[in-house]
């Protein structure tokens, strides 16, 4: 792009980033009530936010779906190196198109792509000790270099910490840019000018439409980072103020925000949790695509990226930062130098005026005790493993980054002080581990919200715990004193709610019940494995089992499953056998043993009962019940659906009374009694269930769907005479679920034959009142159709017709 001087300049730079979630021990993140109807947070953002903005719907003024963009193609961005590997496993192809984004930025922007670093793991950097600063910074460059094939120019700092110290180091490492609150400027003047030219601009009122250039080591004159400070106002109404309910208004806003040509060019800065664009704002994604479809052209603004901008406009003034309290630095959430992170400093969420935030000082001088006796344990044991502790410390983000064993046996072969032996091996990896989960319990999340009883707090806490474990497999001794020392910390960090107490007694209250170790994990698999179930992908991640030999035993008393399989770490484990053991009494109760020694079928036969078999193992005995929540919940939950499954089976005995009775009600006319309603509409749900079913999989053998189609309408047209409602989002999630199948076999079908079969589904479950849930996934997939360029004759076009699109989109492609 072609600089030119009365050029209005658009970065639009969105934050994403999402505390951690992850269970430390099982490498997952646990079910989160709250985040209802999904999984957890991670995965209802990914849901509501990032899928959208990769995907995100233009419509005609009919409503129907006229175009597709990727908004990370037009705005400056950086996603957390956490939550971006989380992206990655669970969303391949919103990963996928994240990338493409960056590389299409590229090409549009002079070799200056919109992506930019991040931190890792989201620490407060100028609270964190220096080796530590540098660790976390190389990291994300590390890890930002990796995913997008390039260096990063910028570095988003967390919560936009700063101060000079900070700064220099940044510099040092190379980065050309940092983006800012304009209330973390102190003064500024013209680049050389004199010390009367500095104009002090503390009140936040830094013309944020320029560039400006930060020295910040007097001792080091020639070093130096450019600073882009975003617009409050902007960016405060993007936030908070539903500027982004209509893409016209928003443009407008932006047009009055660049000002008249006095300063020419000039910029307009928005910078903004990403969360904003579709998660705080729903739909904001489509704003934001509207924006970029040519109401920014029409009003003079010239969409780039803080690289390309600061090629084009280069700084022509010179910025101080504020100091803070002590020199800690500046933030831009937190009007207290950074006490938000430190310190009872009466910054909150909820602002409750009986409540204090007392707990921060001694949560973090807490685990600054943990780190630095973390840190001595790291130096004493690791200088006869590896050559050079520190930097294979910060090398090893390369095993965080593909976390398989190539990458460890890699990693040992560069690092290793000599040949390590399986043992050696294994302590080696659990040293480097120990000092990774030391870096992730300083998370900023844990200090941001109002009480060391809340999710993000317990977090850290967790992870504090881990380590400890880990710490504890190297040196029991010196992990034991370091967990006295730090719990003895904090016991001063007074939770607001009495019941709750203090951080110590919420460390063994509430962390205790989630430590699990790979007993845990294995008696939780063989559970899940006799009930037909198998623990899902992310549950294995980083481990493996190889099945050696398994029987299934069955008694009088009880049914067992006896299984001897080789377990296994990818990273740094030491292959080692184990006998499991799942037993399943009449009363479903259940018995889990995990044995390094050999147990035998004749030992399990023997038993009269599972007290007896418990004493026969001499393993380590479970029950279901004490498994960590995680792990006990894939077994439970079958045998709930297996008991419900046979409770309610519409053709037992209590349901062929109340079909009588419905029948009878029926023909006289006479309304449903309340006291039998429920069970009339139970009986119809199961029914029509069964009848939908039936459908579906009719119409997937290319049968005649018509008997299930005439049973399906006759069930709810009685539920209708009668007055009962049926649950609909049964039936309409498992007819999404199979068109979407249907949809993904244009990958291995002829390209009419998978759009007539999804057509027809469609068309036939209408008839019986089903509409696809969730719909957006299904124009998802037709949205890859299109974007791939698949063959699309006349029955791709009515199925994209009848997914929203607009009649012409097909033809556009």
């Amino acid at each position: 792009m072609a600089k030119r001087d009365d050029a209005v300049y658009l970065i639009i730079h969105g934050h994403f980033y999402q505390p951690p979630r992850e269970n430390p021990w099982l490498r997952t993140i646990d079910r989160q009530e709250s985040a209802a109807p999904y999984h957890d947070w991670n995965e209802r953002i990914l849901a509501e936010c990032y899928r959208p903005n990769t995907r995100s719907r233009l419509f005609d003024n009919e409503g129907r779906i006229r175009g597709i963009a990727n908004n990370l193609e037009n705005i400056s961005f950086n996603f957390g190196p956490t939550l971006f590997r989380y992206i990655e496993r669970e969303d391949p192809d919103t990963y996928r198109r994240i990338l493409e984004a960056d590389r299409s930025s590229v090409e549009r922007h002079g070799g200056h792509g919109n992506a930019v670093a991040q931190a890792y793991h989201h620490v407060i950097l100028p609270l964190a000790g220096r080796e530590d600063r540098r660790t976390l910074v190389r990291w994300g460059l590390a890890d930002f270099e990796k995913r997008y094939g390039r260096r990063s120019e910028g570095l988003w700092l967390p919560e936009t910490a700063v101060n000079n110290e900070t700064a220099a180091d940044l510099a040092r490492e190379g980065i050309r840019f940092l983006l800012l609150s304009p209330h973390q400027a102190e003064r500024v003047r013209p680049l050389g000018g004199a010390e009367k030219d500095w104009k002090d601009v503390s009140s936040g009122s830094v013309d944020t439409r320029r560039p400006y250039r930060l020295f910040p080591d007097p001792k080091e004159p020639e070093l130096s980072i450019d600073i882009l400070f975003y617009d409050a106002g902007l960016s405060t109404g993007v936030s908070f103020e539903h500027f982004l309910r209509n893409a016209h208004s928003f443009g407008e806003k932006l047009r009055v925000a660049a000002g008249d040509g006095a300063l020419s060019p000039r910029l307009i800065h928005v910078s903004t949790d990403g969360e904003v664009y579709g998660h705080h704002e729903p739909f904001a994604d489509m704003c934001l695509s509207a924006l970029f479809d040519g109401i920014a052209a029409e009003l003079g603004l010239t969409v780039t990226n803080p690289g390309e901008f600061l090629d084009l406009v280069k700084p022509a003034w010179e910025a101080e930062l504020k100091g803070g309290p002590k020199g800690e630095g500046t933030a831009w959430s937190c009007g207290h130098g950074l006490g938000r992170w430190s310190r009872d400093c009466g910054c909150s969420i909820s602002h409750k005026p009986d409540w204090n935030q007392k707990w921060r000082t001694p949560l973090r001088e807490g685990l600054n005790l943990l780190r630095e006796d973390l840190g001595a344990l790291f130096d004493r044991e690791a200088t006869g493993l590896l050559r050079d502790p520190d930097g294979a410390a910060e090398r090893y983000v390369d095993v965080l980054f593909e976390g398989n064993r190539a990458s460890w046996e890699r990693f040992l072969a560069a690092e290793a002080s000599r040949p390590l032996s399986p043992p050696e091996e294994e302590r080696a990896c659990r040293l480097l581990e120990m000092t990774h989960g030391a870096l992730r319990m300083f998370t900023s999340c844990g200090w941001f919200f109002d009480d060391i009883a809340g999710i993000e707090a317990v977090q850290n806490l967790l992870f504090a715990a881990h380590t400890l474990d880990l710490a504890r497999l190297i040196d029991p001794e010196a992990s034991a004193a370091a967990e006295g020392r730090f719990l003895r910390r904090l016991r001063s960090a007074r939770s607001n709610v009495p019941e709750e107490g203090d951080g110590q007694s919420i460390f063994r209250d509430r962390i205790e019940k989630t430590r699990s170790g790979e007993k845990e994990w294995l008696a939780a698999w063989v559970a899940a494995r006799m009930l037909g179930e198998s623990l899902s992908t992310w549950l294995l991640a980083g481990r493996e089992i190889d099945l050696r030999e398994e029987e299934e035993i069955n008694s009088r008393e009880f049914d067992a499953l006896l299984v001897e399989a080789v377990f296994r770490e990818n990273v740094g484990g030491v292959e080692a056998a184990r006998w499991l053991l799942a037993a399943r009494n009449r009363e479903n109760r259940f018995l889990l043993c995990v044995s390094e020694s050999p147990m035998t079928r004749e030992m399990v036969e023997e038993a009269a009962d599972l007290d007896e078999l418990a004493k026969r193992t001499g393993g380590d005995i479970l029950h279901l019940h004490e498994l960590p929540m995680e792990l006990r919940r894939t077994p439970a939950r079958r045998l709930i659906e297996d008991g419900v499954e046979e409770i309610l089976d519409p053709d037992r005995p209590f349901f062929q009374r109340v079909r009588v009775m419905l029948d009878l009600l029926d023909r006289t006319g006479i309304d449903c009694p309340a006291g039998f309603r429920s069970s009339g509409t139970l009986l119809l749900e199961r029914e029509f269930d069964r009848a939908v079913r039936a459908f579906f999989e009719t119409i997937e053998k290319e049968g005649d769907p018509e008997p299930h189609m005439a049973e399906a309408r006759r069930v709810r047209s009685l539920a209708k005479r009668r007055g009962l409602d049926l649950e609909r989002s049964g039936p309409d999630h498992v007819l999404g679920v199979t068109a979407l199948r249907f949809l993904r076999r244009r990958r291995v079908e002829e390209p009419e034959t998978w759009a007539a079969r999804t057509v027809r589904l469609l068309e036939e479950a209408g008839r019986i009142d089903l509409s696809p849930h969730p719909f957006g996934f299904l124009q998802d997939e037709m949205i890859d159709q299109i974007r791939d360029g698949v063959p699309g004759g006349p029955e791709a076009m009515r199925l994209a017709e009848r997914l929203g699109f607009a009649p012409g989109i097909m033809r556009k492609r």
